[in-house]
């Protein structure tokens, strides 16, 4: 997770497409990067290769079968989208957001 993770805070312009939100029109990161791919399942591949590829432990399956590691990172990314879209909602369940010091408040954070 970690160099996948750190594979998209390289690449604005694929965060972008991975992550546009339908509903509102926008992205989660504007910018006017280029991007690996046009579509989500264009760039999943790309993803695949980069993190499976030269790696010691799984890099002979993925030569063999680059389709189910793709769709492992498809998979991968939907769960962390919706992991985080919970954390988001927690944050904003008071309705007032977050207030630091306010005992009246769990610590959220503490909770991380």
């Amino acid at each position: 997770t970690d160099r996948l993770l750190s594979w998209l805070l390289e690449r604005p312009a694929d965060r972008a497409i991975l992550f546009y939100d339908k509903a509102s029109g926008e992205s989660s990161t504007p910018t006017d990067a280029r991007a690996s791919g046009r579509h989500k399942k264009d760039i999943y591949p790309i993803i695949a290769k980069v993190l499976f590829e030269n790696d010691p432990v799984y890099g002979s399956v993925y030569a063999s079968q680059p389709e189910k590691f793709s769709s492992a990172v498809q998979s991968r990314l939907s769960t962390l989208k919706t992991k985080y879209r919970a954390q988001c909602d927690r944050f904003k369940a008071t309705g007032a957001g977050i207030k630091p010091g306010e005992p009246a408040y769990q610590n959220l954070m503490g909770l991380l």
